[in-house]
Formats: structure tokens, C-alpha cells, sequence
């Protein structure tokens, strides 16, 4: 990750100040980088130290990820399209 850009770096959870979250350019895509100090590998716990320093800017809050609705699988869509197929047939039936 030493070709990366690292900027908006805020904490990664609401009771930890050791984890980080941080907007990542690498390669040309843009990424969300994890840094921690338990991080297997060097650059990582580098970056964390880093970002602990202040290095990537003033560290933000933790923000929650958005109350999204989670997308049914698209298996189990089909399972409830069957069933209510199977509920129509039994009602033709009766």
C-alpha cells in the first residue's frame, strides 16, 4: 500500500480509539481502509500508527454505517416466489 493516498480518517467503532477507518486511493480506485495496531501485516499497523499521529488529518467520530434495507438474497426471493405459487395452487386445488 506505499502507492496509496490516505485521507478521512475517523475511528472504526464507537468504543475503540486504537481502529480507524480511512478513505484510501490505491491504484486508482478508491477503498476503505481498515488500520489497526494488531494488523498482520507492517504497512497496516503503519498506517495505524500514522493515522494515531495525525499524519491523514484530524481523526473524526465513529459514524454508524446507514439503517439500509438489507437486500434478500436473491435465493431466498425465489424460495418466497415458490411459495406463494405453491399457496395458489393449493387454494385452485381446493
Amino acid at each position: 500500500m506505499k502507492d496509496a493516498t490516505f485521507s478521512n480518517p475517523r475511528y472504526s467503532t464507537s468504543n475503540s480509539k486504537e481502529h480507524f477507518l480511512l478513505d484510501a486511493i490505491y491504484k486508482g480506485e478508491k477503498i476503505e481502509f481498515y488500520a489497526s495496531p494488531t494488523d498482520v501485516m507492517e504497512y497496516g499497523r503503519d498506517i495505524c500508527a500514522r493515522t494515531k499521529n495525525g499524519e491523514f488529518g484530524t481523526i473524526g467520530p465513529y459514524i454508524p454505517p446507514p439503517k439500509e434495507e438489507v437486500k434478500i438474497h436473491p435465493l431466498i426471493e425465489r424460495l418466497n416466489a415458490l411459495e406463494a405459487e405453491i399457496a395458489e395452487l393449493k387454494k385452485a386445488k381446493e
